[in-house]
């Protein structure tokens, strides 16, 4: 036989270990104010002009400013790098090489956020596939 007093506070022990877990939330959420976006990643031959181009979000205040770096792969020289959109020429290469950029944007209370972006250069004289439609072209 079940005792139903035994199980009437069952609603009350559970609100009251959920609550923290609730009150927590938001505030992970408010530490992602202000956020980078960089795009998908690229595959370009050597010697192509590459377009990066981010975009920047705050919550509390409008992006104020950009800033591109490269983090990864041989040094080539970005343009307009405080820009939301840079853009550089891809180094000549004899394999396929990745470059890595970070954009960082900043916010008018100075906060800021960042997003990355991999360009894959494929060396000259490799076949580059291309879809067209139900058929795979190697040109």
């Amino acid at each position: 036989m079940y005792n139903v007093n035994a199980y009437r506070f069952w609603p009350v022990l559970l609100l009251s270990a959920l609550v923290p877990l609730l009150l927590s939330a938001p505030a992970a959420a408010v530490q992602r104010e202000v956020s980078a976006g960089t795009g998908l990643d690229q595959r370009v031959n050597a010697g192509a002009r590459v377009v990066l181009m981010g975009n920047g979000w705050s919550n509390k205040g409008r992006v104020v400013r950009f800033r591109w770096r490269q983090i990864d792969g041989p040094r080539i020289r970005l343009r307009d790098a405080n820009r939301s959109t840079s853009n550089f020429v891809a180094p000549r290469v004899t394999s396929t090489t990745v470059l890595k950029f970070e954009l960082t944007v900043t916010d008018i209370h100075g906060r800021s956020g960042s997003s990355t972006v991999k360009i894959t250069v494929e060396p000259p004289g490799k076949p580059r596939l291309t879809d067209t439609s139900d058929t795979l072209e190697v040109q």
